[in-house]
Order: C-alpha cells, then structure tokens, then sequence
C-alpha cells in the first residue's frame, strides 16, 4: 500500500514539476526547423512561440522561448476550440466558420483593441493547413471564464498584455496538434 501511494504521488509530482516546463526536445527541433524554412516572413528571429495540443486544456502548453540566451521567457496555459476538443485538441480545420482551431506554422503581426479586449492578430503560413487564419480571425486575446474559444489562441487574463506584447510583430509560432 505505502509503495502504491508513494508511486502515485511520485508521478504526480513529476508532472506538474518544473522539469516538464519544457517542450520535449523533437517538437523544439521541429519548431526550429521550420522557423528557419519560413524566415522570409520573420522579424523578429530569436524569439520563438511553439504550441504544444497534445497536452491538455488543463495543462500549460504555450513556451516562448528566447533562442539567443536559450531560455524560456514564458511558460503558460491556452485555450482551443471548443469544436477541436474537450481536454485535448485533435480536430483542426483552415475552413472559414468551422470554429476549429488551426495548426503549423505562423508569424504573429499587430495588435488592436476589439471585442476582447488588447489582442494579437496572426497569419498562418501553410497553404491548405492555417491559410485561412487571418480571414477566419483567429488571433491571440484573452480568455472569458472558459478557455474555450471559437478557433482563436486565448490566455489567461493575467498574463494576456504581457504575452501579447512578448510576441508581436513578427515572431514565428508553431502549433502542433
């Protein structure tokens, strides 16, 4: 019995300890990779943003990572559609009005204040994956007492200005689902 519950709390601790912080190291690579693919359409080239929609709802899963100094600048929660899952993302679309979250590779651009509040817009740069991104105004804002959102990124509110301002302007995201 003592060993079941010493296993148990030791996985527990594991998994929200400090050390699972960071993305595992093939989806940093990916996420390299294909910044360095798209860096005609980057500004800013030693920041970058990855997603992670394999972890879930309930966990953070957005770094941006300084890849100068090689840390982690923010480690935090978001949201995805309702429509691409409960816990987990895993139904994505880059059709206009399927309030689905969208992956691959993006370039964050300006901010503005709408209905939400301070928010980011992005554009996505795979054709036939994310496309349709910025005409379908899936942007960057704060969440409103749930995470799910229709298709946009959404952030605590706490930390939306902050990350907001960490990352526009031309910084590359990469979203895996």
């Amino acid at each position: 019995m003592f060993i079941r519950t010493f296993v148990l709390l030791y996985f527990l601790f594991c998994s929200f300890s400090e050390a699972y912080a960071s993305p595992d190291i093939r989806l940093f690579r990916d996420a390299v990779a294909l910044q360095k693919k798209n860096i005609k359409h980057i500004q800013q080239k030693d920041k970058i943003v990855i997603i992670d929609y394999h972890r879930s709802i309930f966990e953070k899963r957005l770094w941006v990572i300084d890849l100068k100094k090689r840390r982690i600048l923010m480690h935090t929660e978001i949201g995805h559609a309702g429509l691409s899952g409960i816990f987990y993302a895993s139904d994505f679309s880059n059709t206009p009005d399927s309030y689905m979250s969208s992956i691959g590779s993006f370039v964050t651009t300006n901010t503005y204040k709408g209905h939400f509040g301070y928010s980011l817009n992005v554009e996505g740069l795979d054709k036939g994956v994310n496309d349709n991104a910025f005409d379908r105004r899936i942007v960057f804002h704060k969440m409103r007492g749930q995470p799910w959102s229709h298709g946009c990124f959404t952030i605590p509110r706490r930390q939306s200005r902050k990350l907001i301002n960490l990352i526009k302007d031309g910084v590359f995201m990469y979203v895996r689902g």
